[in-house]
């Protein structure tokens, strides 16, 4: 997942409606990301999946998995033709080994307080700085800061990102790209299209700079 790029990788989360899905793409998404974790007010089955996946086609679609058996994830993701799976949860290197070793592409989720000491085994790292209940950054703003030995890694930038605060976000982390779910909500698991849209046009014509790194997903 490495390469050039003049434009910040975008990644809409809990999408929970295949005209969503639909609308999404079309306002220029580069991923589109399904939740299976059944606390989530997110979550979707596989059969929902399906059509939410069809709908957002040809934009790739991301399957989140917390703490979920790396057999299952696999069986998921190879069953939907999902592009990437985005571990979520307290995961071990082990079960990103082995998802990787299936072929299939990783993100993995990291807190900026719990970086892991060793290089763990991921394509992409997304790093989200909120607290909460669930999972997840919870629409909750932090300080963006990313420390050095994240960079690894193609970077995704997460946790109450909208289009006001994205530019002031981005300066901050230096991302390769960003990631957005609730924030960007008029209830949970229903976007706001209009500001679906006026997230992604933010993002896209934000300049970064550093050199970009690809996300290949």
């Amino acid at each position: 997942m490495t390469g050039n790029s003049d434009k910040l990788f975008v990644k809409i989360c809990g999408i929970t409606h295949p005209r969503q899905a639909e609308l999404t793409a079309a306002a220029g998404a580069d991923a589109i990301g399904l939740v299976f974790y059944p606390p989530s007010p997110r979550n979707v089955d596989v059969s929902l999946a399906r059509r939410i996946a069809n709908a957002a086609a040809p934009v790739p679609c991301v399957g989140v998995f917390v703490n979920e058996t790396p057999a299952k994830i696999i069986k998921t993701a190879q069953n939907l033709k999902l592009a990437a799976v985005q571990l979520h949860g307290n995961e071990p290197a082990e079960d990103a080994r082995e998802i990787m070793g299936a072929g299939i592409k990783v993100i993995k989720f990291f807190r900026p307080d719990s970086l892991p000491l060793v290089d763990y085994p991921a394509d992409v790292y997304l790093i989200e700085g909120s607290k909460g209940e669930l999972p997840g950054g919870n629409g909750t703003v932090w300080n963006y800061h990313i420390p050095e030995r994240f960079r690894k890694r193609a970077v995704l930038l997460a946790g109450g990102l909208g289009p006001d605060n994205l530019a002031r976000a981005c300066e901050a982390a230096l991302p390769d790209g960003v990631d957005a779910s609730s924030s960007l909500e008029i209830g949970p698991g229903i976007k706001d299209i209009k500001l679906v849209e006026k997230f992604i046009n933010s993002a896209k014509n934000l300049k970064i700079n550093v050199p970009l790194r690809r996300i290949l997903i």
